[in-house]
C-alpha cells in the first residue's frame, strides 16, 4: 500500500508470505518471556546447516513456524546421516573382478528416475514459492530413497563393487548435493569436495543445477509397490516375534500389478535381499497359511506363525460468574445480570436484552439502577444479546469491553472510564477510588452482598486475554488514539493483486487478502511507549496541528492564533508511532532528499 500511496506504482511483482516464529505454546518470541533462542549459540552448538534445516523444515508457506529446538536436532541428525553416508561410500572399493548384479542395476536406475522426478517436483515448488515443501521433498528423497533405500539395496559385506556401481553411486550422491546445496550449503560443499578428487574451481556452488527431464513413471510405480511390500514384510516379522534377519517364505496372489512388477529384471532378487525372503511364489486367489497383507492392489502372505500379543490400552488422559440484581426504576422488579468482572459495574451505562425476548417485553422505555454508584441507565434492546445465556440480560460497559463499545455506539450510550492506566479504579469509581482492579472486585462483591444485591456466584470457564510478555490479565480500556484512514489507501493494493500485477505465493492467500482489505479497519498507529518516533501532532489550547516538523506546526499555529506563539507554547503528543508504521515510512524518510536513490531501490525484490 505504501508503494502505491507514495509513488503510484506497483512496489513488487511477487509476494511470499512467511509465517511468524512462535514457541511451542504458540506465543510470539519475546525477550521478556525468554522464549527467543540465540541463533549464534544454536549455530555454535549444532552447526549453521542444522539450524537452516530446522527452521526451513517447519515453515510451511503462509503458516506460522512453531520453533522447537528438537527441529534443530533433526537438522543435526540429518547432517550426521549425510556425513556418515559419505564415510560409507568412501569405504567402498572398485573391483573389476566383481560382477555387477541385476538388482544393482535396478537400484541405480530407480534412484536416477527418483531424482529426476524430484527435480520436476522442485521446479514446480520453487515456482510456487513452496520452499519448506521443497526442502522436505528433498529430505525424503535423500533420507528414505537414497540412505535407507538405494545404499541398502547395493551395500554388501566385503565392500567391493563393480566400478560402474561405485561410479554410479558417487554420481547419484553428487546430484543430491547439488539439489540440497541451496538449503544446506556448507555440508554439501564439503561432501562434494570429498566424493572424488577435484581440480581447483570445481566447486559445488558453481555446478550446473539439474534440468527437468522425463522420468519412467511405470518403473517408479513398480518400485513404490516394492517399498510397500518390504515395509509390510518387516512389520509382519516384528509384530510376530520373527527376527528381521530371519529368512521367510512369501506368496503373492496373482494379479496384473504384481505380474508386471515381477517382470522387471532384478525385482525378485532385490525383494529377497531387502525383505530377507527365502522363496517367493505366485498363487491363484485363495486363503493361505501365514499372515496376510495388502500392498497397492496386491495381496500376499508371509508364512510365519501368528503371535497373539496382548493389546495395549490407551488411557485418555476458572473465574467466578457473579449474578447481581438490577432494579427497575420505580418498581420492586429487578433483572439479573451476570459478570466475571463485577468491578466494571462502576462504568455500566445500560442493561441490554434481545428485542425478541418476551420476558422483558413489558419493560418498554424502562430505566434501571446501577447499584453502588446509583446511576440510572436505560434498558435497551439489541440483537447482540444471547437470549439463551443466563437470564438474557446483559450489563453494558462501553469503556471496558469491545462488544459493549459497539453496543454503546449503536445506542448512543455514555462511555465512562473507571480505570487509570495502571489498572486502578479512577475517580468515576466513587467509593472504590484508588483500589487495584482485583481488590475492587472483591470489595464490590462484599458490598453487594451487604446490600442484598448479590444473588450467587458460580464457577465459569471462559477465555481471558493475557499479556504474552507479563502474563497479566488484559483490561480493555477506552482511550484516545491516532488512526490512519485505511479506506483511502487500500484500493490500489487491492487492484494490484486482483488485476494480476502482483502474484501471491501461495495463491490461496488472495481470498484472505481481499477479505482483510475489503473489511479493513482504521489503523491505530499510537503507542504508549517511552521510545520511538513521536506522533507529529502539536497541541495549543483546543487545537491540534499535524505537521512534519515542529517549525511547520508552529507556522500553522501562528496562522490561527497570532505570531506571539512560540515553540514553548506548543505541546507535542506523547504517543509514538507504531513500529510497523515507522517501517512503512522508512524508505521515503531515508531518501526524501534523494529521489534518484528512491527510484533505484524501490520497487525492489529480495530474491
Amino acid at each position: 500500500m505504501a508503494g502505491y500511496e507514495w509513488k503510484g506504482v506497483r512496489p513488487f511483482k511477487d509476494v511470499y508470505f512467511t509465517g511468524m516464529v512462535r514457541d511451542k505454546q504458540r506465543r510470539k518470541m519475546s525477550k521478556s518471556l525468554g522464549n527467543s533462542p540465540d541463533a549464534l549459540k544454536l549455530i555454535e552448538q549444532y552447526g549453521a546447516d542444522s539450524v537452516r534445516f530446522g527452521m526451513m523444515s517447519c515453515s510451511p508457506a503462509g503458516g506460522d513456524l512453531l520453533f522447537d529446538e528438537k527441529l534443530i536436532v533433526n537438522g543435526r541428525n540429518f547432517c550426521n546421516k549425510i556425513w556418515n553416508a559419505l564415510n560409507l561410500v568412501k569405504s567402498w572399493e572398485a573391483d573389476t573382478s566383481v560382477a555387477q548384479k541385476d538388482y544393482e542395476k535396478l537400484a541405480i536406475r530407480t534412484m536416477e528416475h527418483r531424482i529426476q522426478a524430484c527435480v520436476t517436483d522442485l521446479e514446480q515448488m520453487f515456482g510456487q514459492y513452496r520452499l519448506s515443501e521443497a526442502l522436505m521433498r528433498l529430505y525424503s528423497l535423500i533420507w528414505n530413497d537414497f540412505f535407507q533405500g538405494y545404499l541398502e539395496m547395493v551395500k554388501n559385506k566385503d565392500k567391493k563393487y563393480h566400478p560402474d556401481t561405485l561410479e554410479a553411486t558417487i554420481a547419484l550422491y553428487e546430484k543430491l548435493c547439488i539439489l540440497l546445496h541451496p538449503f544446506m550449503p556448507f555440508i554439501t560443499e564439503e561432501i562434494w569436495q570429498n566424493l572424488r578428487d577435484r581440480q581447483e574451481g570445481d566447486d559445488l556452488i558453481v555446478a550446473a543445477y539439474p534440468r527437468v527431464q522425463e522420468h519412467d513413471t511405470t518403473l517408479l510405480k513398480h518400485m513404490s509397490l516394492f517399498d510397500t511390500i518390504v515395509t509390510k514384510v518387516r512389520d509382519i516379522k516384528q509384530n510376530n516375534n520373527v527376527s528381521r534377519t530371519e529368512k521367510v517364505d512369501m506368496t503373492f496372489v496373482k494379479n496384473d500389478e504384481i505380474d508386471a512388477a515381477m517382470q522387471v529384471v532384478g525385482f525378485e532378487d532385490l525383494l529377497s535381499k531387502m525383505a530377507i525372503i527365502e522363496n517367493v511364489d505366485l498363487a491363484e486367489d485363495q486363503t493361505l497359511e501365514g499372515v496376510a497383507a495388502i500392498a497397492g492392489k496386491t495381496k500376499f502372505y508371509v508364512h510365519v506363525e501368528l503371535a497373539h500379543d496382548p493389546e495395549e490400552l490407551l488411557k485418555d488422559l476458572e473465574e467466578q460468574l457473579a449474578h447481581q440484581k438490577r432494579f427497575v426504576l420505580g418498581s420492586d422488579e429487578y433483572l439479573t445480570v451476570a459478570t466475571t468482572r463485577p468491578e466494571t459495574l462502576l462504568g455500566d451505562t445500560a442493561v441490554a436484552v434481545h428485542p425478541d425476548d418476551e420476558r422483558y417485553a413489558h419493560l418498554v422505555d424502562a430505566k434501571v439502577i446501577v447499584p453502588l454508584v446509583n446511576r440510572v441507565v436505560p434498558l435497551i434492546k439489541d440483537d447482540y444479546v444471547d437470549m439463551e445465556f443466563g437470564t438474557g440480560a446483559l450489563k453494558v460497559t462501553p469503556a471496558h469491553d469491545p462488544n459493549d463499545f459497539e453496543i454503546g455506539q449503536r445506542h448512543g450510550l455514555e462511555t465512562i472510564d473507571v480505570f487509570t492506566p495502571d489498572a486502578k479504579v479512577s475517580e468515576a469509581g466513587q467509593l472504590f477510588v484508588g483500589m487495584d482492579r482485583f481488590d475492587a472486585r472483591k470489595a464490590i462483591v462484599i458490598k453487594l452482598k451487604e446490600e442484598d444485591l448479590h444473588i450467587e456466584t458460580k464457577p465459569h470457564l471462559h477465555n481471558v486475554g493475557r499479556s504474552e510478555r507479563t502474563n497479566a490479565v488484559i483490561e480493555p480500556r477506552l482511550s484516545l488514539q491516532w488512526y490512519v484512514d485505511m479506506k483511502q489507501v487500500v484500493q490500489p493494493a487491492i487492484d494490484g493483486v486482483n488485476q494480476g500485477d502482483i502474484t501471491f505465493h501461495p495463491e490461496n492467500y488472495i481470498n484472505t487478502y481481499n477479505h482483510w482489505l475489503n473489511n479493513i479497519r482504521d489503523w491505530c498507529i499510537s503507542r504508549q511507549l517511552w521510545w520511538g518516533h513521536r506522533i507529529p501532532a502539536w497541541y495549543y489550547e483546543e487545537d491540534v496541528f499535524v505537521a512534519a516538523t515542529e517549525e511547520e506546526a508552529l507556522k500553522l499555529a501562528r496562522q490561527k492564533h497570532g505570531d506571539s506563539i512560540s515553540l514553548d507554547d506548543l505541546r507535542q503528543d506523547e504517543d509514538v508511532l507504531d513500529t510497523w508504521f515507522s517501517s512503512w515510512l522508512w524508505p521515503f524518510s531515508v531518501f526524501a532528499e534523494e529521489p534518484e536513490a528512491l527510484d533505484y531501490y524501490y520497487p525492489t525484490s529480495i530474491l
